[in-house]
């Protein structure tokens, strides 16, 4: 029998923290690539990383307001 039960993290909030981890390595280490087939700049990954941060939090906030 347990005294205290250690309290869980919500699935929103685990889901939240991954997307806010995926995207500040997206935005720390993608940068700006340069395809060299033809000589353009993709700033795709900036974009990816930008749309999972507002999702991570957006995510986090709903939990928050859910609660």
């Amino acid at each position: 029998m347990y005294l205290h039960e250690t309290p869980r993290m919500a699935p929103l909030t685990v889901a939240g923290i991954a997307l806010i981890v995926i995207a500040v390595f997206a935005l720390a280490f993608g940068g700006l690539s340069l395809n060299r087939a033809t000589k353009r700049i993709s700033p795709l990954p900036v974009a990816l990383g930008g749309v999972a941060l507002v999702g991570g939090v957006g995510l986090i906030v709903a939990n928050l307001r859910k609660n």
